[in-house]
């Protein structure tokens, strides 16, 4: 359902707009559904085969022509309606329906209905695929954004602290009671921090960038995403059974499904190609007519436009049978194609299944492996927090140079960093393992 995503990627608890402008995860996604133009080139895909469904219905009804023809002859020729030999000129005009109806053909016509059904299911399972890549990919956009913007946080919030051990630095120096030293590492140590805080800007406008990018969005679009009030990685749970997970993907993952009715497809293929052996059986029929300039009555005087229409109808019904026999090995090398499509249809099945077991393993691993390093982070950042604190009331009494101060808080930075990092790599393959279980993707996208 939509809730555990939102649970997982807008906060674990209550969110708060805090401006207009500002998009939660499931804005991102409805307004790329309705706007990406990878999910509209999908679409429209799925209303070509549509069509070609249609189509192929339509190959089980006769087909009916008119037509309609004006000659003017000049010389010698034979008059069609007279059947006498004219050498002056001779004008006529014939007009007809014909119609014809595929009786038989090697069931090529059913077996071109069922491929047409299974194309257009795969379309289906296709743009369901781009939909779910689509989330997948936005998620990740999302999720850096939100870790770039905590990230940044912590940036700032060492810099202040820096900044406090600068001014406090500073008044002891001036009253003689600290050596000038201890202020220009400090003052080194700000300048650093103050610098690593301009590349997590960059890196958030970038990641801001390419979440709009994603959405197709220009880039100086004003932009801001929702922040949850807080995520706490410890309360997501991964899946417990791996094999379920695979299993479940196996089941209803749409990209395989795609590669399942392309096979249905290919197999639809090889029986049209086999076709090809079996002699056909059509059903014909005619009605005619026309006139003729040169036609006359017994007494030798023309007939009229509207008698001769009369006259010379002429009705037909028929019955061809055709029988292949030799056709320049035609049929045996379509055969052979479709044949081999079929195999490559299958073996893209097994490819399919062996890339979503490889990305849910891995997925699993990785997840597991970041709740590993956040809770082994969690715990360290508490020490380094007392232990900061520690070098922080040293420092200001003049126990510790300006060194060791800067070595304590860079490694509490590196941790806090650390931490946020591992959280949201553990949030993302948590997504990717719910996105292949498919619990929340129907509601997320239909």
């Amino acid at each position: 359902m939509f809730k555990y995503l939102m649970a997982i990627t807008c906060a674990l608890g209550s969110l708060a707009i805090q401006a207009q402008e500002s998009w939660s995860l499931e804005q991102c996604v409805e307004y790329a559904i309705e706007n990406n133009l990878e999910i509209k080139q999908s679409e429209l895909d799925l209303e070509v085969s549509k069509a070609n469904v249609t189509q192929s219905k339509g190959q089980f009804l006769p087909s009916i022509n008119g037509s309609a023809g004006y000659t003017i002859n000049y010389g010698q020729t034979i008059d069609p309606f007279t059947n006498r030999f004219a050498r002056d000129r001779v004008e006529n005009s014939n007009f007809g329906v014909r119609g014809d109806l595929d009786l038989f053909s090697g069931l090529r016509n059913i077996n071109t209905y069922k491929q047409s059904e299974y194309d257009y299911k795969a379309s289906e399972a296709a743009l369901e695929n781009t939909k779910y890549e689509m989330v997948l990919s936005l998620s990740q956009a999302y999720l850096q954004v939100l870790f770039n913007i905590e990230n940044l946080r912590v940036a700032n919030a060492q810099a202040d602290i820096t900044q406090d051990q600068v001014d406090r630095t500073a008044k002891l120096v001036a009253a003689g009671t600290a050596p000038r030293a201890n202020l220009l590492d400090v003052e080194a140590q700000l300048a650093q921090e103050q610098l690593n805080i301009v590349d997590v800007e960059n890196r958030l406008t970038i990641s801001r960038l390419q979440l709009l990018q994603l959405l197709q969005l220009p880039g100086d679009t004003e932009f801001n995403i929702v922040e949850p009030d807080s995520i706490n990685a410890e309360e997501i749970v991964l899946p417990p059974n791996i094999d379920a997970t695979i299993q479940e993907a196996f089941n209803n993952y749409p990209s395989l499904k795609q590669a399942e009715y392309r096979l249905q497809s290919a197999h639809s293929s090889w029986a049209i190609s086999k076709s090809g052996y079996s002699p056909s059986l059509t059903l014909s029929g005619s009605v005619g007519t026309g006139y003729s300039e040169g036609r006359t009555d017994l007494t030798g005087e023309s007939l009229s436009f509207s008698d001769q229409l009369d006259l010379n109808l002429n009705r037909s019904l028929s019955l061809t049978l055709a029988v292949p026999i030799f056709n320049r090995l035609n049929t045996v090398t379509s055969v052979s194609r479709a044949k081999i499509r079929y195999e490559q249809a299958n073996t893209a099945i097994l490819q399919e299944q062996q890339r979503i077991r490889q990305t849910i393993e891995q997925a699993y691993a990785d997840a597991k492996a970041a709740g590993k390093r956040y809770q082994a982070t969690e715990k360290s950042l508490k020490s380094l927090e007392l232990s900061f604190q520690y070098s922080q009331k040293r420092f200001d009494v003049g126990t510790i140079n300006a060194v060791d101060f800067n070595t304590s808080k860079t490694n509490l930075t590196r941790a806090q960093s650390d931490l946020v990092r591992a959280k949201y790599e553990y949030l993302f393959r948590y997504i990717i393992l719910k996105v292949y279980q498919g619990e929340f993707m129907n509601d997320l996208i239909n």
